[in-house]
């Protein structure tokens, strides 16, 4: 092992401590490599949001794919039997008021 490989193994262990970059990387890694049907669904792109700097004050991971309806639906389906869920009607606007992200008036103008 190189010098520059040793760095990034200590880059990796140090940013997988980060719970919210080590869900990033399962779920990336959930939807490459689908065990169901043992082959790629699609290469995303996920983007974490760090509390406190997000639209809900929390941490949110956002994925990114390609358009088609059925790898959408393939992708969601990966990303609920990994512990994720569908958001309420909404539930995201309702969090930014509840984290003080966005006052009454500003809540009741997002719809």
């Amino acid at each position: 092992m190189n010098n520059i490989d040793v760095l990034i193994a200590k880059l990796k262990e140090e940013i997988y401590k980060d719970p919210l970059i080590k869900e990033y990387f399962r779920l990336k890694e959930a939807i490459k490599n689908n065990e169901e049907i043992n082959k790629k669904v699609d290469e995303v792109i996920i983007l974490p949001f760090k509390a406190p700097n997000s639209y809900t004050g929390e941490d949110v991971i956002e994925i990114q794919c390609h358009g088609g309806v059925n790898i959408v639906r393939k992708i969601l389906s990966i990303v609920i039997k990994n512990g994720a869920r569908h958001a309420e009607k909404g539930e995201f606007t309702k969090r930014a008021f509840l984290n003080k992200k966005l006052d009454l008036s500003q809540a009741e103008g997002v719809a």
